[in-house]
């Protein structure tokens, strides 16, 4: 494995903390707040769209070259996922209002 390679790999795992680690906080606001606020529900899932297109892709390389992009793609799916939910969540549950009259 050349080092190129292997430095492409490390930023996309240091992307993928990056990302899990701004995506938990946005997740966290809106479970806290009972609110999804600017957070956009078309792009959000968008996103999902273009993470399940990445992970369709990276199993088309094979995990032994694919497998930076198949971490990134299922971390930022699986997040995506929970931001989904927590729409649904502030439209459908008393949790959200009481949050939110809280707040």
């Amino acid at each position: 494995m050349d080092e190129g390679r292997v430095l492409a790999s490390a930023m996309i795992v240091a992307i993928t903390v990056l990302l899990a680690q701004g995506y938990a906080h946005q997740i966290l606001l809106i479970w806290r707040s009972g609110r999804t606020g600017a957070v956009s529900l078309r792009m959000s899932q968008l996103i999902l769209l273009m993470d399940i297109s990445t992970i369709v892709f990276a199993f088309a390389m094979g995990l032994r070259l694919g497998w930076p992009l198949l971490l990134l793609a299922v971390v930022s799916g699986s997040t995506k996922l929970a931001i989904l939910w927590l729409f649904r969540w502030e439209r459908r549950s008393t949790g959200g209002g009481k949050s939110r009259s809280a707040g």
